[in-house]
Formats: C-alpha cells, structure tokens, sequence
C-alpha cells in the first residue's frame, strides 16, 4: 500500500489500533443511541483513556509503516 499511496493513487486510512470500536471503549452506554432498551452490565464501563492510547498506538504503527502522519 504504501507504494500506490505515495504514487497517489490510493489513500489509506487509521482506525484505533485494536479496537473499531472506540465509541464503545469510551463510552459504552452509547449503544443505547442504536439499540434502545439494550441491557448493560452491572458496573459501568467507561475508559476514555484506552481510546486516546488506541488512536495514539494507530498513528505510530502508521507512521513507521508509511515514513508520514495519516
């Protein structure tokens, strides 16, 4: 991918590092928004922090990938 990137003809994109799904991660109460009425574990699950390193860790893996920011 990163030949055709620097050619220009793609354009490749940065998700967290192992987890797609950061909203959850950071607050999983907001499956509520798409799925009312869903049941939630008893002890609230909400750890902003592990999104910021998910997106943190990403971008790294990226820039040794690809030698540039996404």
């Amino acid at each position: 991918y990163k030949e055709v990137q620097e050619r220009g003809q793609i354009e490749v994109t940065v998700s967290p590092f192992y987890h797609p799904i950061l909203p959850l991660v950071y607050n999983l109460k907001i499956a509520a928004k798409s799925s009312p009425g869903i049941r939630f574990p008893p002890n609230e699950i909400h750890y902003p922090e592990d999104g910021e390193t998910q997106l943190t860790k990403a971008i790294n893996y990226y820039e040794k990938i690809f030698n540039q920011k996404p």
